[in-house]
Parts: structure tokens; sequence; C-alpha cells
């Protein structure tokens, strides 16, 4: 919530102009002029001690505005504090989930190459930083959207999976894996470049 700052100064100077104005400026103006009423002094006395009030409203709006730091740029700023920070246990987890629905029946090599897809993308910066994220990224893992994600992985699975959290990378980098059989949009995974096949999966780089 904003505060608003109360402008007690303005108002206690605009009080005492009106007393002095009226004991001492004043009378002291008339006689020295007979051209100038008083009340056109105690006019002027109060446009100054308005443009004065209207000059510390501006001030304090200046200094409230935020500022932006123009010899900075924006990408080696500080990250926002809430930047999400991968759990271990949920990583494992989830990991395994993906490895059971994307590769049960693969051989156990592939089983952790499909981890390791996952955590190249996450070491990449064109993709999210957590292996949540990765795998939740809308249309990138079809079984996510198909529900086959959520069933039970198989102890090969969490294996596979604390396999390539610890770094076993049996595709050479690849960000990719696709079935030629079954995939969709084959065309588009042909583009890429090949790093290996291990059973049913390619395993590519763009």
């Amino acid at each position: 919530m904003k505060i608003v700052r109360p402008y007690r100064w303005p108002l206690v100077i605009l009080l005492l102009f009106a007393f002095l104005g009226n004991q001492l400026i004043l009378p002291a103006v008339a006689q020295a002029s007979s051209g100038i009423e008083e009340k056109d002094v105690f006019i002027g006395l109060g446009v100054a001690v308005l443009v004065y009030i209207l000059f510390q409203i501006g001030r304090d709006i200046r200094a409230d505005s935020p500022r932006v730091d123009k010899e900075t740029p924006r990408e080696d700023r500080e990250p926002p504090a809430e930047e999400r920070v991968s759990d271990p246990e949920t990583d494992l987890e989830l990991l395994a989930h993906l490895i059971h629905s994307e590769a049960r029946g693969e051989p156990y090599i592939g089983q952790v190459a499909v981890g390791a897809v996952v955590l190249n993308r996450v070491n990449n910066p064109r993709f999210p930083n957590t292996v949540e994220e990765v795998i939740m990224a809308p249309g990138q893992f079809s079984v996510v959207a198909k529900g086959t994600f959520y069933l039970p992985p198989g102890e090969t699975a969490y294996d596979a999976a604390r396999d390539a959290l610890a770094g076993v990378d049996p595709t050479g980098g690849a960000l990719y894996f696709y079935n030629p059989r079954t995939a969709r949009n084959l065309s588009w995974f042909l583009t890429l470049q090949k790093t290996i096949t291990i059973g049913n999966h390619v395993f590519a780089i763009d």
C-alpha cells in the first residue's frame, strides 16, 4: 500500500504567511505604496505558497517513481528472488515417471538416455532450468497430455533416473528423442542431427 506523505510544512508556512501578512506585511506595503491594495499583496503571497506546495508534490512524485537503470543490460541484472529451485526428490520422482511412460520396454541404457535428454534441456539456456518445467512444458512430452505419465514407475525407471541425475548421458548431448514408427511431425524430427539410436528411439540435436 502506498503511503501518502502529509504536507505539514507547506501548511505551516501558509498559516505563517497569513498571520504575518495580516499583522505586518500588508499594513507596511499599504503605507509604502498607495497604488497597491492589501488584497493584492495577500493574493500574491497565496500564489507563492501554492507554487511552493505544487513544487513539493512534484518532487515527491518523482522520488516515488521507479527508476530504470539504463546502464545495466537486462540480461546482466539480478534474477528474481522468487526464481524456482529444484528439489532433488521431486526431480527423481518426475524423471522416473517420464522414463517409465516414455521408455518402459526399452533397454536400460535407453531409459537412462531418455532421462539424460531432460537433464540436457535443463542445462541448455533455450529450455526451462528445472526438471519439472522441462517435463511439464506444453506440447513437449505427449505422455503428459495422455495421462500415462502418471502411471506408477517401476524400480528400473528409478534406477535409470538416478543414473541420469548423476550425469550419465549415453546420447552425446541430445535434446530430443523420437520413435520413427510412431512419432508425430516426423518430417520435423528428420531435420535434426542424429546422435545415436538406442532401441526404438532416435536421439538428436538441432
